[in-house]
């Protein structure tokens, strides 16, 4: 800190005048002091002194405080570029780009020029879920929840693709709000965890493909894998036993520790042999493990012996992380090791009831030394003589294919010796001379008393080899059979080669034998078919059952085919499947024919097309000559109810026109009195009312008639009164209805407006009132019918009844049907009601429905909108 001296010089005081003047200054020991007339001046002078001072004081603090801000930013430029991580930060209200570091640019290849016109999508692999839109949910999180950690597949100026790690957190500065985001390169450590992955994989895979059964626990005795084989063995699934400690479900009742877990808890062999009754002995093929082996009731059917070898797993540093156990099945051995020492009585025993002939060798003294019941049989020498020969004596001097006996023995002996399973043909010599031919089998038995034995296994295959022969016949007559089919048959084997085939299958594949015979379908037929023939042949040896299908062969030759193929498999003597036969049928002609009809089937449809169509015409014109019937019924129902209104005018104007000539000759001449004067007026005045009277009549008939007329003809759309129209349709109807005692009831108590056509309306209502006069009211002299109306849901509810004599269930089955009548031949087209059903549901867009039982009447309910589609 500066020091600031502000010194005043002040003359020296006379002795005559001990006391300074008022405006002396005197200054003191740093103090400053003034007269006391000048004490107001000295304070504010020494307050600006102060106030100077103090802002001097001030600049100094500010350039110390500038000095330490350009520090600090120097340092953070330096941490922020040196940085090990890409840093990047945003300004969150535009996402202007604010700062990159340095390892930003080495990271992603951009320059901070390129990185501020760019946004997340070109630094992003952008791909689900590493897009612009999930990046911006991270920024939402950050926001509104605090920092985020994630990983982030990212991508480089260049193109390539690499993995980080993402921290975003938000920060405020000056009243603005940033993101900031630094990412870490963490692409070794994603293809780590890959190659982890996969190495763990491989060893599920493997733990899986070992024929052993296995099962692994961790340092904390869980049990992490246990195979296929194990489970198969145990009978105990993986999921039940892997993630629990509880390995020894698969073996014991009750809990205690297996093989493993002894060792992984360091145990010596003597501690372990405490857990076992047979030995526990260090492995002799694996170091550090141990095996032992025991009887275990509750695997398999029988109880089995296993051999357990268990094995501590190191980590690289050598620190044991778990153990491993095997199991290997060792029952057929332990029932071997059993047999070998079961005494001498159970070994003559089990050579005497063999099920074949035994002999055992002693080959160092070339004799005998055991024969069973079955040798003796076969040779025709008690068992005892038997121990006096040897393999010579029961052998032909010479075998079949020409060589010495006893060479061939000798040599059979020395293999057999060293442990070789050896099986050959004999032709063996009984005790009368004669050949034998017999299927011998050689076994190294275990050296007792030093001698080299070796059992002799016999077999007599006389009938064995007259099988063969009598196969080999059946085989030749097969052969000859199969050829002379004239279906194509061929076989091949399970891996695809061509075993044979007869002449008609060459003939129609145009091949020759050795084109096909013990090759591959790939060899000899175009490669964009081979792949079809091989899923088929996969389908086949999946379901292991026939095979049927159609195929078009010989596409590009002159003789193109269609055929079936009828396979199946055929399998060995174990029932595996060997390959496949099959047999092709030729359906060419079939296929042909076929094509024909279907091209005559077309014919044929288009002509029904046309039928139908014709059909539907005639079908029109029956039901416009039915619209026309019915309307010249109603003209002629008018024009004869027309005849009575104007045939009185006729008859009233002609009295009227004779009155009035007789009046005139009266008034001219002069003769005519006041009371004849007043009675022929009295007349023409009625002959006027009844004329009046007539004429409207006959008007009001030709009005409905005519509105009637052009409805029903135009079918015009139009608003109309429902009321109103079927008064119209009734007024025309009255002809028809004068003649009898029926009655009409019109009851729509609600004035209803439609805005429909009134003339479908108009012929419904005629065509049921007619149905109802001809089919309901045949037998019924007072008929009723009833019509009433209302609305609901914009909607129209019309209901017409009848009393009439009804209908059964078949008659209203086909009651809308078109030509279906009751009265066919008496009057009756069979369209009225199909008329009917046909406006209802067409133009006027309604339904319509009927009920009605023998002697009930007919009740038909008809639903209309108001205001028709």
């Amino acid at each position: 800190m500066a020091t600031f001296i502000l010194l005043i010089v002040v003359p020296p005081l006379s002795a005559q005048n001990q006391y300074p003047p008022s405006n002396t200054v005197i200054a003191t020991e740093g103090f400053i002091m003034f007269g006391n007339d000048d004490q107001l001046i000295a304070v504010t002078l020494i307050s600006l002194i102060t106030l100077f001072g103090m802002l001097l004081f001030l600049i100094h603090i500010r350039k110390n405080g500038q000095k330490a801000l350009e520090r600090s930013e120097n340092n953070y430029r330096e941490l922020f570029n040196f940085s090990s991580e890409a840093i990047v930060i945003r300004d969150l209200e535009n996402g202007a780009l604010i700062d990159i570091n340095m390892r930003f640019t080495e990271l992603y290849g951009f320059t901070k020029a390129e990185a501020a016109a760019l946004n997340i999508e070109n630094f992003s692999a952008n791909y689900p879920p590493y897009t612009d839109a999930e990046g911006k949910v991270w920024l939402n999180k950050a926001i509104h929840e605090g920092p985020q950690l994630f990983e982030w597949h990212a991508r480089h100026a260049d193109g390539c693709l690499f993995w980080v790690e993402v921290s975003l957190h938000i920060e405020e500065l000056d009243g603005k709000r940033r993101s900031i985001a630094s990412a870490r390169d963490i692409t070794d450590r994603k293809l780590a965890v890959a190659r982890v992955s996969a190495i763990e994989h491989q060893m599920q895979q493997t733990y899986q493909s070992l024929p052993v059964a296995l099962f692994t626990i961790n340092a904390g005795h869980v049990v992490t894998q246990w195979n296929s084989l194990l489970a198969q063995m145990t009978h105990t699934a993986a999921n039940e036993i892997i993630g629990t400690t509880e390995a020894w479900r698969g073996f014991y009742h009750d809990t205690r520790p297996c093989l493993a877990n002894l060792i992984l808890n360091g145990m010596n062999i003597a501690a372990i042999q405490a857990h076992y009754q047979s030995n526990v002995s260090p492995s002799k093929n694996v170091a550090g493990a141990v095996e032992t082996e025991g009887y275990f009731s509750r695997i398999g059917e029988h109880g089995k012996w296993l051999h357990f070898t268990a094995v501590p797993l190191v980590d690289e540093v050598g620190n044991t992380v778990g153990a491993l156990e095997t199991l290997i099945d060792i029952t057929e051995r332990k029932f071997a090791e059993i047999a070998l020492q079961n005494s001498e009585a159970t070994y003559r025993t089990l050579i005497d009831h063999a099920p074949e002939a035994i002999l055992v060798l002693d080959v160092g003294k070339n004799k005998f030394v055991e024969a069973n019941r079955h040798a003796a049989k076969l040779f025709g020498y008690s068992q005892l003589e038997l121990l006096d020969l040897n393999a010579r004596q029961l052998s032909s001097v010479l075998q079949e294919d020409g060589p010495e006996a006893a060479k061939i023995i000798r040599d059979y002996l020395e293999s057999a010796l060293t442990g070789q399973d050896v099986r050959f043909e004999w032709v063996c010599r009984n005790a009368s001379g004669d050949s034998v031919p017999c299927e011998i089998q050689l076994i190294k038995l275990p050296s007792k008393q030093d001698a080299q034995l070796v059992c002799c296994s016999i077999h007599d295959i006389t009938e064995r080899n007259a099988a063969k022969l009598a196969i080999l016949r059946e085989r030749n007559f097969l052969e000859t059979l199969l050829e002379a089919m004239p279906i194509p048959i061929f076989y091949k084997d399970r891996g695809g080669r061509y075993l044979g085939f007869n002449g008609a299958f060459l003939n129609m594949m145009h091949l020759r034998r050795e084109d096909i015979i013990h090759k591959k379908i790939e060899d000899w037929i175009a490669p964009d078919k081979v792949s079809i023939y091989k899923e088929k042949d996969a389908l086949l040896y999946g379901s292991q059952e026939k095979q049927i299908f159609q195929r078009r062969i010989n596409e590009t030759s002159n003789d193109p085919r269609y055929v079936i193929f009828h396979r199946a498999v055929f399998k060995n003597q174990k029932g595996e499947v060997d390959g496949m036969i099959g047999a092709i049928l030729d359906i060419t002609e079939l296929e042909n024919t076929k094509i024909a009809l279907e091209n005559l089937n077309q014919v044929l449809e288009h002509r029904v097309l046309e039928r139908t169509e014709e059909l539907q015409q005639a079908m029109e014109h029956l039901v416009q000559s039915e619209k026309l019937a019915a309307l010249g019924n109603l003209v002629a129902g008018i024009a004869h109810e027309l005849n009575t209104p104007i045939g009185n005018i006729v008859t009233v104007a002609s009295t009227l026109k004779d009155e009035s000539s007789a009046f005139l000759t009266q008034l001219n001449s002069g003769q005519l009195r006041r009371s004849e004067a007043i009675h022929s007026a009295e007349l023409m005045k009625q002959a006027g009312t009844m004329i009046e009277h007539n004429a409207i009549r006959s008007a009001k008939l030709i009005s409905d008639f005519k509105q009637v007329a052009v409805d029903q003809s135009s079918a015009r759309r139009r608003l109309f009164d429902l009321e109103a129209t079927i008064n119209e349709v009734m007024t025309t109807l009255m002809p028809m209805l004068k003649r009898t005692s029926h009655h009409v009831d019109i009851r729509i108590l609600e004035k209803i407006q439609l805005d429909s056509y009134p003339g479908p309306i108009e012929q419904i209502i005629t065509n049921l009132i007619s149905n109802s006069l001809l089919h309901g009211f045949d037998s019924l002299e007072d008929g009723k019918i009833t019509i009433s109306a209302h609305t609901f849901d914009n909607e129209i509810l019309l209901d017409y009844r009848d009393n009439g004599q009804g209908m059964g269930a078949d008659t209203l089955a086909h009651l809308f049907d078109p030509f279906f009548t009751t009265k066919l031949g008496q009057g009756g087209s069979g369209l009225g009601l199909y008329i009917v059903y046909n406006l209802v549901t067409g133009v006027l867009g309604g339904r319509i429905t009927v009920n009605s039982s023998p002697g009930e009447g007919a009740h038909f309910t008809i639903v209309l909108p108001q205001s028709a589609p």
